[in-house]
């Protein structure tokens, strides 16, 4: 601690300017070196209890701060006799009123009370302030504008919510206020009594809201009674976090709500007030939505929609149907400024980006876009014609083909090929995003056109240990060997289709090739995977809600050229589902879920795909009933017919799935 009995006095004289003095005072001395201090002053406080401060009139301002090291706690009591007062690097900032007073500003300081201004208070600035976690200071605010004029908060972080209370209310009469810079973050309505927004309006009016960052709150800004028109809400980002409303502006007149980002499923709400009074003038123009702006039972005409960015579409001949790509390259707002490439660039009323501006221009785009096929021919085929679908990350990117190695050309997906010759052909796609960056690792696919003459080889079956408890726990498959090329077709099935079941293991790349989760059937899942190399490795399906019995199993096949056809159904009977097999001599994995839980123990395969090698069969009583196995050889490609014939009294679910030979 500092302790002086007295003030340390340093004049500072310049010619033909006042001299400025600064003082060094204890919690004893506060009182009256502030009396003596003129204008220009500073005072430092070290260590000590500065309570209930109630300040004096200055004609110029007199500058109080902590003793460098020091954390004195001051509290305040300003009244209407206080003004042209500073205070500035204060950790511990109490007290809660400045009543009356003029010229006041609180800066570079984290308050640990909340703060009301109010019963005219004029001129009060707080920036660089942190309001985190603190109660109400009258009605609803950590920080209450009751009744006060010309107020500036900015560059201040107004964060969570232990008190139970606004980030800023602003009521009473209160105009002239601007609200720019700040962060609100975390202010969440939990158990909350009263409404918790990050700004409330209620009785305001000429208030500026402009360039703050809103994330991980309930809501955004609540006006619900058109008691804070009119308003101006420019240049913020609002990233949606719980209800449904960024803005809410009821009965407004006069509002602007223009050049806002908002991130998330929120809507901007410009409805009619509680006691059903309409808005009118309200402009919402030039912004980022997620959503059209609702307006409920208020006159469209009174509401100017235009401009906007919404990925569904909206109201106004400018309006743009799009999806906003942002800048990610700085944190907070900032980062949500427009990429050169994304819809609503330089697209706004005004010339300027849809959503906020002011973050400078923006940044070059050197990251090429990465190139996907996304379906089409792929291991050995017999068909001389093959085809391809393809995508990209970044959209407006357009594409180049090439087959076997050759030049480079323009195309779109699809992208198909006839009358190719026998043997292995390669097909790449590269794209190129809107700044021409391309891609330089293309994608790329290698297939065989061939004859099938030889069914994949059975492997083994890998089943869970049991498929009619309720547990929620993970059920794996014992350790297996598998060679590099097998491929393992997993199916899973619950008792009732609220059941999910995912699969995980042995580092593979798991395909979900058919579900059927349709209400009053079980579910049924049938997943492959291709294995890159030698390996032991076991298999593990998880549920990911319900709870009823479910279980899983994995078939092994070697000496395949990969997937081919598949198809799923349902229905109440024998189970029964068409399969058009690609490829002479494909194998074919059946499985089936019965709903009914109707006992098998008696049950006929259907053998238009050949004989049926059962590999999974259990019975629980009023639970489900499940059967699965796999056709070895069907024989000639086309259409087959798998399932049971028996029994018949089944509501099922039935997914089959080629695996082609060789």
């Amino acid at each position: 601690m500092k302790a002086f009995l007295g003030a340390l006095v340093v004049a500072a004289l310049l010619p033909g300017v006042a001299s400025a003095t600064t003082y060094h005072a204890t919690d004893s001395t506060f009182a009256s070196i502030f009396a003596s201090a003129s204008g220009g002053d500073t005072i430092y406080l070290a260590d000590g209890d500065y309570t209930g401060f109630t300040g004096a009139t200055k004609s110029s301002t007199v500058t109080v701060r902590p003793e460098p090291g020091d954390t004195p706690a001051l509290s305040l009591d300003l009244d209407d006799t206080a003004s042209h007062i500073t205070f500035d690097g204060f950790t511990d900032l109490g007290g809660w009123l400045v009543n009356g007073s003029d010229h006041i500003t609180i800066e570079h300081s984290t308050l640990t009370a909340p703060i009301a201004l109010y019963n005219g208070a004029t001129d009060i600035t707080l920036d660089d302030v942190v309001l985190d976690d603190l109660g109400e200071a009258t009605w609803e605010g950590r920080l209450s504008i009751i009744d006060a004029h010309g107020v500036t908060v900015e560059n201040s972080h107004f964060g969570g919510n232990a008190g139970c209370s606004d980030g800023i209310f602003l009521g009473g009469g209160s105009d002239d206020v601007l609200i720019q810079g700040n962060e609100f973050e975390g202010i969440q309505q939990g158990s909350c009594g009263a409404h918790s927004d990050p700004i409330q309006f209620y009785g305001s009016s000429d208030v500026t809201v402009d360039s703050n960052y809103f994330h991980d709150n309930s809501t955004g800004l609540m006006s619900p009674d058109g008691a804070g028109s009119p308003f101006t809400w420019t240049n913020n980002v609002m990233v949606a976090d719980g209800y449904a409303w960024a803005v809410v502006d009821g009965g407004g007149v006069g509002d602007v709500i223009r050049h806002n980002t908002i991130v998330g499923d929120w809507t901007i709400a410009v409805t009619p007030d509680h006691d059903d009074d309409d808005p009118d003038d309200v402009t919402v123009t030039d912004n980022v939505l997620t959503d059209d702006v609702y307006i409920g039972t208020a006159p469209s005409g009174n509401v100017t929609r235009d401009y906007n960015l919404v990925p569904g579409g909206g109201v106004g001949a400018h309006t743009i149907s799009g999806t906003p790509t942002f800048a990610n390259v700085a944190a907070g707002r900032c980062a949500y400024r427009l990429m050169s490439s994304s819809a609503g660039y330089l697209a706004a009323s005004d010339s300027e980006d849809m959503g906020i501006t002011g973050c400078g221009p923006p940044p070059a785009d050197t990251t090429p876009p990465d190139t996907t096929i996304t379906g089409g021919t792929n291991g050995k085929v017999s068909s001389t014609s093959a085809s391809f679908t393809f995508a990209a990350t970044e959209s407006g990117s357009t594409f180049e083909c090439r087959l076997d190695g050759g030049s480079w050309s323009t195309c779109t997906s699809p992208k198909s090929y006839t009358s190719l010759a026998a043997g292995s052909h390669t097909f790449d796609v590269r794209a190129t995003d809107a700044a021409s960056n391309t891609d330089a690792t293309p994608a790329s696919v290698t297939w065989t056109i061939g004859t099938f003459s030889t069914a994949p080889t059975f492997v083994g079956e890998h089943e869970v240990s049991s498929w009619t408890t309720t547990t929620g726990t993970a059920k794996s498959t014992s350790s297996f060997s598998v060679q590099a090329g097998d491929i393992l077709v997993a199916y899973g099935m619950t008792a009732d289709a609220s059941i999910t079941e995912a699969i995980s293991g042995g580092s593979l790349s798991w395909t979900l090739r058919r579900s059927d989760t349709t209400s009053g059937y079980g579910a049924n899942y049938v997943w492959t995977a291709v294995v890159p190399s030698n390996a032991t490795i076991s298999v593990t399906f998880t549920r990911t809600a319900g709870s009823n019995e479910w279980g899983g199993d994995v078939l092994q096949l070697r000496n395949s050229s990969g997937i081919g056809a598949s198809a799923i159904g349902r229905g109440t009977g024998g189970p029964s589902l068409g399969l058009t097999t690609t490829e002479n001599h494909s194998a074919v994995v059946v499985a089936s879920v019965d709903w009914n839980a109707v006992s098998g123990t008696s049950r006929t395969w259907r053998t238009t795909a050949g004989a049926l090698t059962e590999e999974s069969y259990f019975f629980s009583s009023g639970g489900y009933t499940g059967y699965g196995g796999y056709h070895g050889d069907v024989g000639t490609a086309g259409a087959k017919t798998v399932g049971l014939s028996a029994p018949t009294g089944q509501k099922y679910t039935i997914a089959a799935i080629e695996v082609k030979g060789t």
